[in-house]
């Protein structure tokens, strides 16, 4: 349990752990299995597997590190830099926040039920599924209902 300062994985792995205030910072190893709570911090440039993010707290996903099964839920973030792979996130009331500048990170089966995801420039994103109304949707069955969308617009505008 990290409740304040900073606690460094390099190159091997921390399992259940909580941080509550502090970071966690891991580079080239594995963190798995962590709940993030309150101002908590997680820094990967190696692998998180299975975060859960509550509060205010944050996870960050630097260059060439990767992110899996992650669960952001109300107020808290997720930030994925420049070459970072992130699959299998759901998204609970938190935000995900996507950057690029030169390589860009890639972002696949993202699952929105109520938050934000945010995607800057030059960046690829997998959405598995959309919530609209009270139903779900994939993007296959999403495309051809904005298209007509757009179309019936294009006709009437």
């Amino acid at each position: 349990m990290v409740e304040g300062g900073g606690v460094g994985v390099y190159g091997g792995s921390a399992n259940y752990t909580t941080v509550n205030a502090g970071a966690l910072y891991v580079h080239e190893g594995m963190a798995s299995n962590t709940t993030v709570n309150g101002t908590g911090i997680i820094s990967v440039s190696g692998t998180s597997d299975h975060t859960i993010l509550n509060g205010n707290s944050t996870l960050s996903v630097r260059d060439n590190g990767t992110a899996l099964d992650t669960v952001i839920n109300n107020s808290a973030v997720m930030y994925i830099y420049d070459n970072a792979t992130v699959s299998g996130t759901t998204i609970n009331g938190g935000k995900q926040e996507i950057f690029s500048s030169d390589s860009m990170p890639t972002v696949t089966d993202t699952i929105i039920n109520d938050g934000t995801q945010i995607v800057h420039v030059n960046t690829v994103v997998g959405i598995r599924r959309f919530m609209v109304g009270a139903s779900w949707y994939t993007v296959q069955q999403l495309i051809p209902l904005l298209m007509a969308v757009c179309r019936r617009y294009i006709m009437v505008g």
